[in-house]
C-alpha cells in the first residue's frame, strides 16, 4: 500500500474535470435506468388493477 502512495499523484485539472465528466455521466445513466425501470413497474400495476 505504500508502494501505492509512492507512486501515486494528484490529478491535473484536466484529468479532474474528465474524471468528473465520467462519473457524472454514469449517474445520469444509472439514474435513467431506474426511472424507466419504476415507471414500467407503475405502469404494470396499474394495468393489471392493482
Amino acid at each position: 500500500m505504500a508502494r501505492v502512495f509512492r507512486y501515486s499523484r494528484k490529478p491535473g485539472e484536466e484529468e479532474y474535470t474528465a474524471y468528473l465528466k465520467i462519473v457524472g455521466l454514469a449517474i445520469l445513466v444509472t439514474g435513467g435506468i431506474a426511472f424507466v425501470i419504476h415507471l414500467i413497474a407503475s405502469m404494470l400495476t396499474l394495468m393489471l388493477g392493482g
